[in-house]
């Protein structure tokens, strides 16, 4: 579970709280969430604890913010009430029987969570006709796995390809779109890898692709960065993909990512061909 995600809508674009929660669950995770704002380094008077939290918050109630951290033991103070000082040892949100284990869905939320100038949406058939045309933009990538110009039935061929006995609710095929328009696409499996070791703490990249018209701007490393940022976050073991051999700007684009090489092997494409790749990690 991405705590921050949970409280989403009480924060404003820049992270600053804009309203205390009403129901006890979200207050908790607003305190941790709070918590994770004070340096645990020094003491700090009344008054520069409430300086502290007027940084986080908009509605101007400091006094109920420290006094609730107090309460939750986030904070402690000294006998004489003059200094208050961030515990050492903080609570778990298993404390308040909050669970955190983490589920296939938490990395999707946290790309929504992080990429906030952009719609993630989860793509279906009806989505065909902006898969083609994304697609259809990129005719040097398909010129590398067919001898024809990706068809409009061929381009939803992705929608439904997993591994044989793969659960389908692990699969995440999206894309990301800025002012309604189609951007990128994106495609990965939480649970799967090349050595077939079920680790649920695993992701293999199946697709990732800017739309033409949006290429060579920085736009793939921007996302594919925060990608990055949500997978570590959730604490992912490593990450693999499987690069076209001939696919010269994706090997390019990989590599300066940090993905490293480690073997080659061939593969079945989604349009039942196949492909001598090279596969990737990122550990």
């Amino acid at each position: 579970m991405n705590l921050q995600y949970e409280i989403k809508n009480f924060l404003d674009a820049d992270g600053h709280l804009t309203m205390f929660p009403a129901k006890k669950k979200n207050q908790i995770i607003t305190l941790f969430y709070l918590a994770s704002k004070i340096p645990a380094v020094q003491t700090y008077t009344e008054k520069e604890i409430n300086t502290l939290l007027e940084k986080w918050h908009t509605y101007n109630d400091s006094c109920t913010l420290r006094r609730e951290l107090y309460n939750y033991h986030f904070i402690g103070r000294t006998s004489d009430g003059t200094a208050y000082y961030k515990e050492s040892s903080q609570p778990l949100p298993s404390d308040f029987g909050i669970d955190t284990s983490f589920e296939p869905i938490d990395i999707f939320n946290g790309l929504k969570y992080h990429l906030p100038d952009y719609q993630l949406i989860r793509l279906t058939k009806k989505h065909k006709e902006e898969i083609f045309d994304l697609y259809s933009s990129n005719p040097y990538y398909f010129s590398l796995t067919q001898e024809h110009p990706i068809t409009s039935e061929e381009s939803i061929a992705d929608l439904e390809a997993i591994p044989e006995n793969f659960p389908m609710k692990q699969k995440f095929y999206f894309g990301i779109y800025q002012n309604r328009q189609m951007i990128a696409v994106m495609e990965y499996l939480v649970g799967y890898d090349y050595e077939h070791t079920n680790d649920i703490k695993t992701i293999w990249i199946g697709l990732f692709m800017i739309h033409g018209n949006y290429k060579r701007q920085g736009l793939g490393t921007e996302l594919m960065h925060t990608f990055l940022q949500v997978v570590k976050e959730n604490e992912i073991h490593k990450i693999q993909l499987a690069c076209i051999e001939s696919n010269i700007e994706g090997y390019a684009f990989w590599s300066q990512l940090g993905f490293k090489k480690i073997t080659q092997t061939n593969t079945v494409l989604s349009n039942k061909e196949t492909c001598p790749v090279i596969l990737f990690e990122y550990d």
